[in-house]
């Protein structure tokens, strides 16, 4: 069974992740998030009313285990279906949110900092900074043919950057913090 490191429930960062019928795929990020994350947080899944009973299943055992904090819709509101969640963080003191899809394998640590202590220290180091999310690697699809137009919009973003570690992107479906002070009155909602 997955565990996960516990502090102080506000030195926590949540790490929301949003789900649906895709159970191998969920599997395979959940592991990776738990397993790369040396950062202390709390994993909370946002399920947009799966189908797929062995995924029910799956949430259910991580649920009681206390790995997850789960929150069930009974439609699939897509992104919107976070918000339920991120209204119950409204009264709490956490700074930043961790939003991403459950389709994400997370990085192992580069140079001793795992991914969230990197984009912790870049929100930190860049105070007007509202979202920052994680680079995935372009050389995966580098000489991939059929892939040659994502790579090259992708590679097309490294022309704006703010610094040497932080560029402007359109999309962002990879894990992402965001600042909790920049949302009008304070209050985080997609």
């Amino acid at each position: 069974m997955l565990s996960i490191k516990y502090l102080d429930e506000h030195m926590k960062i949540p790490i929301v992740l949003i789900s649906y019928n895709n159970h191998n795929v969920f599997k395979k990020s959940i592991e990776s998030l738990i397993k790369n994350t040396s950062e202390i947080y709390e994993l909370i899944v946002v399920d947009n009313n799966s189908n797929d009973p062995i995924h029910q299943k799956y949430l259910l055992k991580l649920s009681e285990a206390k790995v997850i904090k789960l929150y069930k819709n009974r439609v699939n509101q897509f992104t919107f279906g976070l918000n339920r969640c991120l209204k119950d963080y409204d009264t709490m003191d956490n700074e930043y949110f961790v939003i991403c899809d459950s389709d994400f394998l997370y990085p192992k640590p580069f140079k001793g900092k795992c991914w969230l202590t990197v984009l912790l220290h870049e929100m930190d180091y860049n105070p007007f900074i509202g979202k920052l999310g994680v680079s995935i690697s372009l050389d995966n699809i580098k000489n991939v043919h059929a892939l040659e137009g994502v790579y090259l919009r992708e590679k097309s973003f490294g022309r704006v950057s703010l610094n040497n570690n932080v560029w402007a992107a359109q999309v962002d479906t990879t894990p992402a913090i965001y600042r909790k002070n920049l949302f009008f009155w304070n209050k985080f909602r997609l």
